[in-house]
């Protein structure tokens, strides 16, 4: 079987292990930016070009990168993709000026790895990235010389060469992540919205890897006359080592919650508002805020504040409470499938007023980062003392 099919298939089959877990948890993911310093051993390449009057090529490469990675909550298996982009810098102690030489290996592909928080510390993980990859040389010069080392591969290449080769890649590393200290984060995202305040939890990594690379192809030639051909060429191995430094920007949960507005029962001593979670995961209510508002110009008149560390589970309910009936009632615990919750309610005159007009009235649900998650407008008809949400 191909390497290429063997990691593919890996890959499904630890997607579908995760499936079952994820169905009960919170997904996670982190998207991060690095710069670092790759070295290669260039030496056999640097011979032949020196045969032919080409400048060579340092051994050490700068290298930045994109990668992103996608996990569930306190579950330590991590799954994305990843991509390096390295270029090598100009050797130093090259005397030819004839032509110039540009070197660039890039490489990317799946990325698995096991993470450990440390509490008050960051994050350690282990892992490893396997793909594909390609080296790239370009040779050029001035003017047309026959002795060059690109009409020495062939006579189809002129003044300038354009050669690339492929590679198996294979990158294990260890991973040290410290946070950011940065309270409030302003993004624009698409459809206008922001993601103001959010918990993108950024932190700064160092990356300590080792890069194998096997070449699955030999490298093809290009040429300014539209000749294409193969050879094989040095390089049949790159290793080396690499060090990476990035900025990780960790959004909290990649896919949002399902908080939903059920009913709402605006009549009668016992007003309720029933919310209920329609998500896969569990969802942390803290800080969020139902409102009271007018349905014409949404101008709030009473809200409520769920209390610290209301946690409701998948499938779980929470039902809010106003009116006369709250008197003496205390909240009921979180984390249960049925939460009962019984103010206190901001703009009313005592804990046990109504809350809901019973002509017509609009209920509103924002997160805590001021975000409108649902809301539910009604006008109440005289055989009806609720009205039904959400379908």
């Amino acid at each position: 079987m191909k390497p290429s099919r063997i990691a593919l298939t890996l890959f499904i089959i630890v997607v579908l292990l995760l499936l079952p877990y994820g169905a009960h948890a919170q997904v996670t993911g982190t998207l991060g930016i690095s710069a670092g310093w790759l070295s290669l051993p260039l030496s056999e390449l640097n011979s032949l070009l020196h045969v032919y009057n080409y400048p060579g090529v340092s051994e050490h490469f700068f290298s930045f990168g994109l990668h992103t990675i996608l996990g569930v909550h306190d579950f330590p298996l991590r799954l994305g993709i990843g991509g390096q982009l390295a270029l090598a810098l100009p050797e130093l102690s090259s005397s030819q000026e004839q032509g110039e030489t540009a070197f660039i290996f890039l490489y990317g592909g799946l990325v698995t790895e096991l993470t450990q928080s440390i509490v008050g510390l960051g994050q350690v993980s282990v892992g490893s990235l396997v793909g594909i990859g390609g080296a790239f040389l370009e040779l050029s010069r001035s003017r047309r010389d026959l002795t060059t080392f690109d009409h020495a591969l062939t006579e189809l290449v002129h003044a300038t060469g354009e050669l690339a080769r492929g590679y198996w890649v294979v990158q294990p590393y260890l991973s040290v992540s410290v946070p950011v200290p940065i309270e409030k984060v302003d993004i624009q995202v698409p459809k206008g919205r922001r993601l103001q305040g959010k918990p993108v939890n950024p932190a700064l990594s160092l990356t300590v890897g080792y890069v194998y690379a096997f070449p699955w192809s030999g490298w093809g030639i290009n040429s300014e006359e539209g000749g294409n051909l193969s050879w094989p060429g040095p390089l049949d191995r790159l290793s080396g080592p690499t060090v990476t430094v990035a900025f990780t920007m960790g959004i909290e949960s990649l896919i949002p919650p399902r908080i939903v507005i059920d009913s709402l029962r605006y009549r009668g001593d016992d007003e309720v508002v029933t919310l209920g979670n329609a998500g896969q995961g569990e969802v942390d209510l803290s800080g969020w805020q139902l409102f009271s508002s007018t349905s014409e110009r949404e101008r709030i008149a009473q809200a409520f504040v769920f209390p610290p560390g209301c946690v409701v589970p998948a499938g779980g309910r929470v039902r809010v409470h106003s009116g006369p009936a709250v008197t003496g009632k205390t909240n009921a615990p979180c984390g249960q499938a049925e939460i009962d919750l019984y103010g206190p309610w901001t703009g009313v005159d005592s804990p046990s007023a109504e809350v809901w007009d019973d002509r017509a009235d609009l209920a509103w649900l924002r997160d805590a980062y001021g975000e409108e998650v649902a809301r539910c407008s009604y006008k109440a008809k005289p055989e009806l003392d609720a009205t039904e949400c959400h379908k």
